[in-house]
């Protein structure tokens, strides 16, 4: 599966965004009227948060494909607000984008008419509460539930809580992990080696 978004997140992106800009600096409207009565002119875009492809803002080589792919990833952004954020990367890490996402989605529930929508999104929030302390990807699994969800959650769970073995296993290929020494008294020595040996 290529990195890009398929059609059908794109439009569901959009219309969870309300087809409003996610940046709460501009949340400018992305759809408007066309010349054409069939056609209408769309300026938004999903723009990925950690990038499609090597060489991109916020690429992260860990991630598969298919993760890179999916809604968990994105954000909807005006043009002018998507050329910015993968302009600047180390202005806009993908935390900040994550948050922005965040608090869009709130804005956006918050102004839906309906009391009810409101109380379903504030208990997703609260249901979202187990997952606070992790990345902001796996938030936005728990949260947004792409096809196959359970497998990707598993897998950036996995990722997470099993880095810092990762990084050790690399400083050993690196030749850069010291062990610590262990002092041995000389009256210790027989038993250590027997308990070694054991």
């Amino acid at each position: 599966m290529p990195p890009d978004f398929p059609k059908k997140t794109i439009d569901v992106l959009a219309k969870r965004a309300a087809f409003l800009c996610s940046n709460p600096d501009c949340r400018a409207s992305t759809v408007g009227p066309n010349s054409e009565d069939s056609s209408a002119t769309v300026i938004g875009e999903a723009a990925h948060i950690y990038a499609a492809r090597k060489g991109q803002a916020r690429y992260r080589p860990d991630m598969t494909d298919t993760t890179r792919s999916e809604i968990s990833n994105a954000i909807w952004l005006c043009r002018n607000c998507h050329k910015q954020v993968d302009s600047d990367a180390n202005q806009y890490p993908a935390e900040v984008l994550f948050v922005w996402r965040e608090q869009h989605d709130e804005f956006v529930a918050s102004n839906l008419g309906s009391q009810t929508d409101k109380a379903r999104y504030e208990l997703q929030q609260h249901n979202l509460k187990q997952f606070d302390g992790y990345p902001h990807l796996i938030l936005r699994i728990a949260s947004d539930k792409p096809d196959g969800w359970e497998w990707s959650l598993t897998a950036a769970l996995m990722r997470h809580l099993n880095a810092p073995v990762f990084r050790r296993l690399q400083d050993v290929r690196d030749g850069v992990f010291v062990a610590k020494p262990q002092i041995i008294d000389d009256d210790e020595i027989t038993a250590w080696i027997h308990d070694a040996m054991g």
